[in-house]
């Protein structure tokens, strides 16, 4: 690690740590798991290096899943390879997205298919990519924006959905939220395996209006929950929330859903179950939430038609008011990573 790594870690880990008892948003259903996890700050910069094996309860599966230990792959592994085989199928390389591997390490998290380290967690990420670009929207986003893009992840977790996006767009400025100690393991991961990114954080002392600023100069930008109404300062080609608004207060998802209306000029795509059943503040449907606020596809009454259970992660696609136009939908829409799997086609297609 080069000092100007460490330097970048010292100063995250000073924000983080300053903002851990500040008021922000995180909900019940992850108070104790974030007040456990509050060792990786106490991690030293060269335990760091394995940071994404911290981070792994964040996607639901330990670091030995992938450990072969037997002569025939074990089902879970056969079916992370056919499912991933199936998503990249239709998509251009460009788009194939992997975990960084990691080095001196005994095993990896995850296991080879064609030379990339895939995972649970790649499977989900390659399940959104895999529907922007199927529909078109992808393709309409970047005739939208040819330039440099900004991006807003909503709930960046690990840091490796954020990572493999930067591969696949180039140019690109990526706006991170989440409570403190997610923040802390997403600009760790960014840190260790990005190392020539410029990494910025915002903190109480960045002055208003400066965002613009950091997004123009800056490949990351880490912004906490407690201080999201920065995010009214820019303004994003594509805004992401995968699986966590479901884990969130109905009033925390409003206020999120309300800033993606005022500042997508491109693509909001969410990803989550109508609600989660050990989350009691999440009181609305998380599809009625979106399509309150944006003008999204598919609706519920679409997912009920097609038999859709609760159990079943829903993509929703959407535009707000910057886009000055309707989004057109066309092509394949995947329904869910694991278990039942449905190819949908939207009107149009």
């Amino acid at each position: 690690m080069n000092d100007r790594q460490r330097e970048t870690l010292r100063r995250l880990r000073a924000v983080v740590t300053g903002l851990l008892d500040a008021p922000g948003t995180e909900s019940a259903f992850w108070a104790d798991i974030v007040a456990f996890y509050r060792y990786v700050l106490t991690l030293d910069d060269d335990s760091l290096r394995l940071i994404r094996l911290h981070s792994t309860y964040w996607g639901g599966h330990g670091p030995m899943t992938y450990k072969e230990q037997h002569l025939e792959p074990p089902p879970h592994l056969t079916f992370l390879h056919e499912r991933y085989a199936r998503m990249v199928a239709k998509l251009d390389p460009r788009w194939y997205f992997a975990e960084p591997e990691l080095k001196d390490c005994p095993f990896q998290y995850g296991a080879l298919h064609d030379g990339r380290l895939i995972n649970l967690d790649i499977l989900r990420y390659q399940h959104a990519i895999a529907n922007l670009v199927l529909t078109g929207v992808m393709a309409q986003v970047e005739q939208w924006s040819p330039g440099r893009r900004t991006v807003c992840e909503i709930g960046s977790g690990s840091g490796c959905f954020a990572f493999n996006l930067r591969r696949s767009l180039g140019d690109v400025a990526l706006v991170l939220v989440d409570i403190p100690v997610s923040l802390f393991l997403t600009g760790a991961f960014l840190i260790v395996n990005d190392p020539e990114a410029r990494l910025a954080i915002v903190d109480q002392d960045t002055p208003r209006g400066h965002l613009a600023e950091l997004i123009a100069s800056h490949d990351y930008i880490l912004v906490a929950d407690s201080m999201a109404d920065r995010l009214l300062e820019g303004r994003y080609d594509l805004f992401f929330n995968l699986y966590s608004f479901q884990e969130m207060p109905s009033a925390t998802v409003r206020r999120y859903l309300e800033i993606a209306r005022l500042t997508t000029r491109g693509a909001f795509y969410s990803e989550n179950l109508r609600g989660h059943a050990k989350n009691p503040e999440n009181t609305d449907s998380i599809d009625d939430l979106i399509h309150d606020h944006l003008d999204a596809f598919p609706d519920p009454a679409f997912y009920q038609a097609q038999d859709v259970g609760d159990e079943v992660m829903r993509p929703i696609i959407g535009v707000g008011p910057l886009v000055g136009g309707s989004l057109s939908i066309r092509g394949e829409l995947l329904l869910g990573y694991a278990g039942r799997v449905v190819t949908l086609r939207p009107p149009g297609s």
